[in-house]
């Protein structure tokens, strides 16, 4: 089925708010779900690819899709991995286990590990985006999930600001890169490197994303965000203390 965005029905702003609130009259200003919303409609490039069937194609059907995108999201802490959809490579198995004197047991549960490793990095930015809602949404910080803006993760209190998170700053592609030419979205990333007596270590990022909560945070909020690495890692604990299935399988 095409996917389509808003503008493939319309460019006329007064229609597409006049549209959405008929279908959605009790989302009112100031919710969450009409500040991004309104985001998107200030920049309709934002507004996100739907897949809709040749019936479904209208400017209704549209906002009805991306609507629900928002009303039926799961928190990432509560989902489940899928089962896995292809086999190892044996071969692969064969050779790290040749190189590392592994027994057939040993270089098994290196490759049950790595199936892990592998799993957990595929989860954790969606992990992390949900850390930062809940350390950020005392401040006004609104996030923007379920697909509702295109390359925009978080937005403040007024949608005036505009935030994209990235775990690494070497994990984005072309197209999330370009939705910010010309526009309020910035774009920030956890997790950089730096060189300590020739070695690469760590160059984690907080502060600089701590600046930007509080320079944008709700009026009448006078304590300071303060995000840390240490923070973020007793979230993944409890998370994957309370549901380890987000990673491994029965």
């Amino acid at each position: 089925m095409p996917s389509k965005t808003v503008t493939d029905f319309t460019s006329d702003t007064s229609l597409i708010l006049k549209t959405f609130k008929t279908l959605y009259p009790n989302v009112k200003e100031g919710d969450d779900l009409f500040v991004i919303f309104n985001a998107a409609l200030n920049i309709l490039q934002l507004f996100p690819q739907k897949t809709l069937s040749d019936n479904e194609s209208s400017l209704e059907n549209y906002l009805k899709k991306w609507a629900d995108g928002y009303y039926s999201f799961t928190l990432p802490s509560k989902r489940e991995k899928s089962p896995k959809g292809t086999c190892s490579d044996p071969a692969i198995k064969e050779m790290v286990r040749v190189v590392c004197q592994f027994s057939e047991q040993e270089a098994e549960l290196e490759s049950a590990i790595h199936d892990l490793f592998m799993a957990a990095e595929n989860v954790q930015g969606n992990l992390l985006e949900e850390y930062i809602a809940d350390r950020t949404k005392e401040f006004g910080w609104i996030w923007c999930y379920g697909e509702t803006l295109r390359a925009v993760d978080f937005c403040s209190h007024d949608g005036n600001y505009l935030l994209q998170i990235k775990n690494k700053n070497n994990t984005e592609n072309s197209s999330s890169s370009a939705i910010r030419i010309g526009t309020t979205v910035r774009k920030w990333f956890r997790l950089g490197s730096r060189r300590v007596d020739g070695e690469y270590v760590p160059d984690f990022k907080w502060d600089v994303l701590n600046e930007i909560i509080n320079s944008k945070k709700k009026p009448g909020v006078d304590k300071l965000c303060n995000m840390n690495e240490d923070d973020y890692h007793a979230f993944l604990n409890k998370v994957m203390n309370e549901n380890p299935k987000i990673i491994k399988e029965d």
